[in-house]
């Protein structure tokens, strides 16, 4: 299992305040059921997960579950994973501060294809903003220097479909279209 699917169940999971199925974590976060089970069983044994309800029709992906502890469970321990490359990219932006694609993509060893999208969808969510912009005169080599704004720890933020991100070091959701914090008491 990667760090990333796994930081996207868990933040599914925080997001759903009255409880979850392995079938809804599974739908919202685009994961098999086989790796949300997998998952919840290691968070259930470690505590970070209970079940709050059996279904009496016997299948355990409709069993209701309940977040236990707020605070992210470490990845290192509960799974192993080599760092991806959005870990990779948060890490180096975090070091740089101010940095261009090509910058971040030399460092990391990365296309600066994978780096320029992970960039893009980072300033959507304003975890990123350009600084500097050289247009370069509508000619090849046009670039933009960013800054980073929001660096909220070691963990990378985990950009959905839907507009919003997953920080895994506050355990919150943020962006969309409304641009709000998305960790309120909705489902």
């Amino acid at each position: 299992m990667r760090h990333r699917a796994l930081n996207l169940i868990w933040g599914v999971m925080c997001d759903k305040k009255r409880g979850f199925t392995i079938a809804e974590v599974a739908k919202e976060s685009g994961c098999d059921k086989s790796t949300v089970g997998k998952y919840l069983k290691k968070l259930c044994a470690a505590g970070f997960v209970k079940l709050a309800g059996a279904r009496k029709n016997g299948n355990s992906s409709c069993d209701r579950y309940r977040i236990t502890r707020v605070d992210a469970p470490d990845l290192e321990l509960l799974a192993t994973a080599e760092e991806g490359a959005q870990e990779k990219i948060w890490r180096s932006m975090r070091i740089f501060k101010t940095f261009t694609v090509g910058d971040i993509a030399m460092v990391c060893g990365l296309h600066e294809d994978t780096v320029g999208r992970y960039v893009n969808k980072l300033k959507q969510v304003d975890y990123v903003r350009v600084h500097v912009s050289n247009k370069g005169g509508g000619k090849a080599g046009a670039y933009h220097t960013y800054r980073l704004v929001r660096d909220t720890g070691p963990r990378s933020p985990v950009v959905l479909g839907d507009g919003r991100a997953f920080d895994c070091n506050l355990n919150q959701f943020f962006g969309g279209k409304d641009g709000r914090n998305h960790n309120d008491d909705n489902d």
